[in-house]
């Protein structure tokens, strides 16, 4: 399992020690427990972008008007979501943009559905598959569209310690899926 010290190997320190999230309030919110990777990475680093594309959803979880982290993931999520009438099948394409086929997709909170973790300035959706341990969630990211959408095997930081590496193969990303480097602090405006 990649752990935080590798990718803090590839992209550095943080410029500062942002305050650790309530974990315990925010899983009991979402009726879940997260991956331990990402709230580590959270908790060391805070808000950051990545090669200012990439962005995190952090603390409340996105949305504009949401004031709980649930009441941000099901807006981010509307959507991609079959039941409110958005979400239809999506194409499953491989690391060279093959398609492998089709598949509809239930997302959160129903069981085994997808969750959101980023985004990118492109609209893009980084997400998981919440399907067995929160730390066996592998990763998923769909196109612009969210029309195609691509699976990684690993998680949350081993797709970020690959897309910095360069070694990461995501067609619906751009630069296929290599990030350029981190900004960090986007949103603090200093």
């Amino acid at each position: 399992m990649a752990t935080l010290a590798e990718l803090r190997a590839i992209i550095g320190p943080p410029l500062r020690r942002p305050v650790p999230a309530n974990w315990p309030a925010v899983e009991e919110n979402l009726n879940t427990p997260l991956p331990a990777d990402y709230k580590e990475f959270l908790d060391h680093y805070g808000t950051v972008a990545f090669d200012l594309s990439l962005g995190l959803l952090v603390a409340n979880l996105g949305g504009t008007s949401a004031s709980t982290p649930r009441e941000g993931w099901m807006e981010f999520l509307e959507p991609l979501d079959p039941i409110s009438g958005y979400g239809e099948p999506m194409e499953i394409v491989d690391d060279s943009n093959n398609v492998l086929g089709e598949r509809l997709f239930d997302v959160y909170p129903r069981q085994g559905g997808l969750a959101p973790w980023g985004s990118t300035q492109f609209g893009h959706v980084c997400l998981w598959e919440m399907t067995g341990e929160p730390d066996e969630w592998v990763v998923w990211v769909t196109d612009e569209d969210a029309m195609s959408i691509w699976r990684h095997d690993g998680g949350f930081v081993d797709f970020l310690i690959k897309a910095n590496k360069g070694t990461l193969r995501c067609p619906v990303i751009h630069e296929n899926g290599h990030l350029d480097g981190v900004i960090w602090d986007p949103f603090d405006g200093q």
